[in-house]
């Protein structure tokens, strides 16, 4: 606390704006000052209801093995160990059982996230990780609903790191597609039910045109010309190119 660094760091943390741009529909970018602590909150809280409201469905298998008795306090221990401790196999597999679930929802893991072992390794990190983040603060009995920017807890963001640093270790590096070489054979999943295959276009039918009632030759209207005309400024008409 006796650091000069400290206090302006706090100072700034809590005096501090940044400028929020936004733009309308008519592409009119307006810039707004904001307090730091709203953006601190964007990028911590803000748009992380996609996974919470969707754990206890795609996660229901690793659910309950989690609060089997023989399972419940190691388990537990392993949400939160930095991944240092030994996870057993079925821990690791239901997991990423769990976190494939989420294949369906665009908002979650994005578009057809499944469509290949290759492709599945290259979904962004953070779909991955917040979906862990959802599914841990759940099993350590947390409301996921983080309180506002203007009192946003201490205790939440050290567990977010907590949980950050465990899934980069552990998940995320068997995350890649490559289920042979990670799972030793105890998860089987069927690659060919994602595979996408494009719609064929429908062909267009083309209905016949409606002709109006031929008009008199009174008022029939001259035909274009079958060529290129151009206006001639001595003549004052147009003349063929």
């Amino acid at each position: 606390m006796s650091s000069d660094a400290v206090r302006k760091v706090l100072l700034f943390t809590f005096y501090g704006l940044y400028e929020h741009v936004t733009k309308n529909k008519k592409n009119r970018i307006t810039t707004k000052l904001k307090p730091v602590h709203d953006w601190i909150r964007r990028k911590t809280a803000c748009g992380r209801t996609r996974f919470t409201t969707k754990v206890d469905r795609n996660f229901a298998d690793f659910i309950n093995l989690f609060k089997m008795p023989d399972n419940n306090a190691k388990w537990k221990e392993l949400l939160t160990d930095g991944g240092e401790g030994e996870a057993p196999i079925e821990y690791i597999v239901n997991f990423e059982a769990g976190l494939r679930n989420f294949r369906d929802d665009v908002h979650s893991m994005g578009t057809r996230p499944l469509r290949s072992p290759h492709y599945w390794s290259t979904v962004d990190q953070w779909r991955k990780r917040e979906a862990y983040i959802a599914l841990a603060r759940k099993l350590l009995g947390l409301i996921n609903d983080y309180r506002q920017w203007d009192c946003f807890l201490w205790s939440d963001y050290t567990l977010r790191q907590k949980l950050t640093k465990t899934f980069n270790k552990r998940h995320l590096p068997v995350s890649d597609g490559d289920d042979e070489k990670h799972f030793k054979g105890q998860y089987n999943f069927d690659w060919s039910e994602c595979v996408y295959s494009p719609r064929k276009k429908k062909a267009r039918v083309q209905t016949p045109r409606k002709h109006s009632t031929p008009a008199s030759a009174d008022t029939v209207a001259p035909t274009a010309p079958s060529q290129m005309m151009i206006y001639d400024v001595e003549k004052d008409c147009l003349v063929p190119i």
